[in-house]
């Protein structure tokens, strides 16, 4: 798992859970992150099928797990592995009530 963080917030707990841990290489003049150049260092750092861009706020669930290795099977059986593609989810709220905070 790679992280780009801004100002090194939650920097030790990402290196806890055994992250590689970044700063944004660089951001527009409202502050919001460049995706290319994070997407290029992912690459740089490893040899992967996927490599996805997430906001901090979202959670998956094991289904996400469950859908990249479909996808797998599915372009190891076309044999077009070698093919850019891209996939897009949607997000849905999740209301959870607690008493935690």
């Amino acid at each position: 798992m790679i992280v780009f963080l801004f100002l090194g917030l939650f920097r030790a707990m990402a290196l806890h859970y055994g992250w590689k841990v970044f700063q944004i290489p660089s951001f527009n003049k409202y502050g919001t992150p460049f995706f290319l150049p994070m997407f290029n260092k992912s690459m740089e750092l490893g040899k992967s099928i996927f490599y996805g861009f997430s906001n901090g706020d979202i959670l998956f669930e094991d289904g996400l797990t469950e859908t990249l290795l479909a996808i797998k099977a599915a372009l190891n059986t076309c044999n077009v592995t070698s093919i850019p593609f891209l996939i897009i989810g949607q997000r849905r709220n999740a209301y959870v009530k607690t008493d935690m905070f």
